[in-house]
């Protein structure tokens, strides 16, 4: 991963994002953007992350 955007309906759950992160990425986490929203195309949705990899050469 080279960037990993996330849309959260509840801007609280920033700290748990965070650990789920760090769990998966460990000390090498990607370029990353957070961004609060009203609400999601799946209204029961409280998450959206889009994620940018690069096939390593």
């Amino acid at each position: 991963m080279v960037k990993v955007t996330v849309y959260l309906r509840r801007i609280g759950d920033r700290a748990a994002v965070n650990e789920v992160r760090k769990k998966f990425f460990g000390q090498r986490r990607p370029t990353s953007t957070l961004v609060e929203i009203s609400g999601l195309v799946i209204p029961e949705a409280l998450i959206k992350i889009d994620a940018v990899a690069r096939r390593p050469s």
